[in-house]
């Protein structure tokens, strides 16, 4: 409201004055131009007083929820939170990030780190958003980021290729296998129905982001999510392609977002990165193949302190997503 009078004697919850400059603190006089005009005067404060109401909307917990908003430190194993859409799966992550960053603070732990990870840029400034508003300054001890970008991160330190190969090298190289000495004709024949995209992606998804190491852990994978049946013989066909697929990127000095977490993986665990975090909260889990999630495994310090959330209904970015597997 442009009167001053008036909204000293309203009894809303928020109230805003707008046009101080231009009405003086009186009424706008049923003339909608000057209304409009202070409300343009004064739109930051009135958007800003929306975002925040907003932000306290969508952080807000009903008292079922804040069952699972506790960390339990007697649980010696991580914990998954499953739920459909709109459950509030994220909204409780925020809270136990929240409650960590307290204790830590209430118990003088002023070096431990907490690592927030999610899928994707948009879903890390969205995040970022909302804990600014529930954490404040406290904000700067909470890293939050994807996988890849972890896993760049760490190989960024030992100087190794980061030139990932975009998918049109990949089908072409795909392309090109076909016919390679190493396949016979009609080993070509048994895969002519498979694309040269669903093969490369079969090759990322499922081999190099299951991190399978030979052809009989191939056979033996489930492929969940993969739509398409292969024979024990289309698999070997497909390894093939796969071989030759690491030996053409390996020439062109390329690799894949799998490879890099893959190698990531490998320098924590054979104790070269040295980085650890106290706590680690990992958010849409069911989003991320076991080479990322092998990775922040890897990472967190005590796996109790390791907290995942996960949608039981689907998973939008990768196809080859299992409970078992978790």
């Amino acid at each position: 409201n442009t009167d001053a009078q008036d909204l000293e004697n309203n009894s809303a919850e928020h109230r805003i004055q707008i046009g101080k400059t231009l009405t003086k603190g009186l009424g706008a006089g049923a003339r909608s131009s000057i209304g409009h005009e202070a409300m343009t005067t004064d739109k930051e404060a009135v958007q800003n007083l929306i975002d925040g109401e907003l932000a306290c909307f969508l952080l807000k917990l009903s008292k079922e929820q804040e069952i699972y908003s506790k960390w339990n430190t007697t649980d010696p194993k991580p914990t998954l939170l499953k739920g459909g859409p709109g459950s509030g799966k994220t909204t409780i992550a925020f809270h136990r990030l929240r409650q960590r960053v307290k204790d830590n603070k209430d118990q003088g732990k002023s070096d431990d780190t907490i690592l927030f990870c999610t899928y994707t840029n948009a879903l890390v400034n969205y995040s970022e958003n909302l804990l600014e508003k529930m954490l404040g300054d406290d904000l700067k001890d909470v890293k939050i980021s994807t996988a890849d970008k972890i896993a760049t991160d760490i190989l960024r330190g030992f100087n190794s290729s980061l030139d990932v190969a975009q998918d049109n090298l990949l089908e072409k190289i795909v392309r090109n296998s076909r016919e390679d000495p190493r396949i016979s004709a009609i080993e070509t024949s048994s895969i002519a129905h498979l694309t040269d995209h669903y093969l490369a992606d079969e090759i990322l998804l499922v081999i190099q982001g299951n991190d399978l190491q030979t052809l009989n852990d191939y056979i033996k994978n489930k492929r969940v999510g993969r739509l398409e049946f292969l024979s024990d013989d289309e698999k070997k066909v497909v390894w093939t392609i796969s071989e030759i697929l690491t030996e053409e990127l390996n020439d062109l000095e390329k690799t894949t977002f799998q490879e890099i977490r893959k190698i990531a993986f490998k320098l924590v665990k054979d104790g070269k990165y040295k980085l650890k975090y106290d706590s680690i909260i990992i958010d849409e889990v069911q989003d991320l193949d076991i080479s990322s999630l092998k990775l922040l495994f890897s990472l967190c310090k005590n796996k109790n302190n390791l907290f995942l959330t996960a949608d039981v209904n689907h998973s939008i970015f990768s196809s080859n997503f299992s409970w078992e597997t978790i």
